[in-house]
């Protein structure tokens, strides 16, 4: 039986940690219209979250750490970063259950995705409310992913993911769980200086 759950106070969790191996800086503190990738996500998140927003950091700590200064967020750090996303996903959803803060769920992005904005997740908060299911997901591409939406029922199976493949895991094992929100503009994340300087190409 799928479960009818309702998400009125929703966290963020932003993934912050990884290494940028194929960029080779900070990836998130670029600049795209007037702040680093990462303040995108942030602001967009603070445009609709009731409860705490949480940045996960980690190889690019000592960088990413100081520019969040001032922002309002919860910074943690996850040490084990080299595991990949699956360890990141962990600390953030245990930092929100520590946090002794109501919250029905939360949404976990990625920092490299430039196109997420408030007016997406608003529309990622109706569609739960309309469709009721305890997760909902992006659609780009043919993929379902980034951002999504978790109802709380959800977080005991988001704290033991494992790897490098994030949730997608629990989004392919549970897809009579999953409503979807069209975002075309999720196709474009930065790996790469050439993705970055496609990015801020001028037209």
């Amino acid at each position: 039986m799928i479960p009818s759950v309702h998400i009125r106070s929703a966290a963020a969790v932003i993934l912050a940690a990884g290494k940028s191996e194929r960029f080779g800086a900070a990836k998130l503190l670029c600049p795209f219209r007037g702040k680093s990738l990462l303040m995108h996500a942030v602001e967009a998140v603070k445009g609709v979250v009731k409860g705490p927003v949480v940045v996960v950091t980690g190889a690019w700590k000592a960088d990413v750490e100081p520019a969040l200064e001032g922002s309002g967020v919860t910074i943690v750090y996850n040490e084990w970063f080299g595991e990949g996303m699956a360890a990141s996903i962990r600390k953030g959803i245990a930092a929100l259950t520590g946090a002794g803060e109501h919250i029905d769920g939360t949404f976990v992005l990625v920092g490299d995705q430039p196109y997420v904005d408030t007016e997406l997740l608003e529309r990622m908060l109706l569609r739960q409310e309309m469709t009721r299911l305890p997760i909902v997901a992006s659609h780009y591409d043919e993929i379902i992913g980034t951002p999504v939406l978790f109802h709380k029922m959800m977080f005991p199976h988001l704290l033991e993911l494992t790897g490098d493949k994030g949730a997608r895991s629990i989004l392919q094992e549970n897809p009579d769980r999953v409503a979807t929100v069209l975002f075309p503009d999720g196709a474009t994340d930065i790996d790469t200086p050439e993705d970055y300087e496609r990015l801020t190409k001028p037209d």
